[in-house]
């Protein structure tokens, strides 16, 4: 990856013609050849984790995928969408709430489930053979938090394309975040996509992937290198770059040199850059919790916490823990086991009711303390 070149447009909305404008020249500044895909397989990659309608901005918009397609299609390429959701939610059950479905028959796009395409083994890893299959892969994350991660961009959005089964199993073999970052640079690396979009042009602060609230970003990020894509992402939003994990998984893989300078091109960063983003916690940025975290991980995170009011008993966070740590009782509320619970949230992220809640807990407060 040795083109460090990051183009950021401003976009405000998700206007069909505006937003296919600036999708073109987005890729029109990276030097991404569009010459190249003509009767080719284009795969693009949104984020689809869960069903969320996209006012939540949880997911990548409709029209953003859409408007993407409508560039690789008008090019001659043949376009698939796909994704595999997290648990056992029905790849149709989040095109229809997302509203992804419907924009991308309207605009003549190939549906993939990730999940009946088969698996491929690259390097180890199980990967959906929709990637193998393809020519092209085109990265389309969701600018937003993680509790987990801080940020989930174009390296974690791309650990969609492992297979369903499988990825429960990673964050149990790596349930901390420094080496599970190594795990999802990895992936990245041997998925190696051709372009990364990020839409930002509503992003998502605070309490992400699922609880946060939706924020006015109004950016696009473009970038042919996936680590400078969120480099560059996390400069928008005046987050010190190597707080990201797995930009410091990349570095520590020798996968990206930190001391090389990127290229930002397109529209003044000023135009866009926001001081007002929230990354989950603030004190995430400050050196105490950088160091602290590394050691006391669990006791640091925040615990997740079931509101017996707001669930539905549907068992989706039951089915999708990977650790086992969520148990049903006998009318079918689950109840966490704190001590099995390795604060990867997945089961934030599935809940479609927002009935997983979070306590911070007295370390994280402690360090709060120290970070003012």
């Amino acid at each position: 990856m040795e083109n460090r070149q990051v183009v950021l447009i401003k976009q405000s909305d998700y206007s069909s013609d505006s937003l296919l404008c600036s999708i073109r020249k987005a890729i029109e500044l990276t030097s991404f050849d569009l010459t190249r895909v003509g009767g080719a397989t284009v795969l693009l990659k949104p984020n689809l984790v869960t069903a969320h309608r996209p006012e939540e901005a949880v997911t990548t918009h409709p029209a953003f995928v859409a408007a993407v397609g409508r560039v690789f299609r008008e090019a001659g390429a043949e376009v698939w969408v796909g994704d595999c959701p997290m648990g056992d939610i029905s790849f149709e059950d989040v095109l229809t709430a997302t509203g992804v479905g419907a924009a991308c028959r309207e605009a003549g796009l190939i549906l993939r489930d990730f999940r009946t395409a088969g698996v491929v083994s690259r390097q180890g890893f199980p990967l959906s053979k929709v990637i193998a299959d393809a020519d092209f892969v085109i990265n389309l994350p969701k600018f937003k938090t993680h509790l987990f991660t801080m940020m989930t961009l174009s390296v974690k959005n791309l650990f969609g394309c492992v297979e369903s089964n499988k990825r429960a199993d990673y964050h149990r073999i790596s349930p901390r975040l420094f080496s599970f970052s190594e795990t999802l640079v990895k992936i990245a690396e041997v998925i190696a996509p051709d372009l990364n979009l990020v839409d930002g042009i509503v992003a998502m602060d605070g309490y992400g992937p699922t609880l946060g609230d939706p924020f006015p970003l109004s950016a696009i990020v473009a970038s042919r290198n996936i680590h400078a894509s969120d480099w560059a992402a996390c400069t928008l939003i005046g987050l010190n770059p190597l707080h990201l994990e797995t930009l410091r998984a990349a570095v520590r893989l020798g996968v990206w040199n930190y001391s090389d300078s990127v290229r930002l091109t397109g529209d003044p960063i000023e135009s866009m850059r926001s001081i007002d983003f929230t990354v989950p916690y603030e004190i995430d940025r400050s050196w105490f919790f950088q160091f602290a975290k590394q050691w006391w991980h669990n006791r640091l995170s925040p615990q997740p916490q079931i509101d017996r009011q707001q669930c539905k008993r549907c068992g989706l966070c039951f089915r999708s823990c990977p650790a086992g740590a969520i148990v049903l009782n006998k009318e079918n509320f689950p109840r966490l086991l704190n001590r099995r619970c390795i604060k990867c949230y997945c089961c934030t992220e599935v809940c479609p009711h927002h009935a997983v809640l979070l306590n911070e807990g007295l370390l994280r407060r402690v360090a709060a303390w120290f970070s003012h």
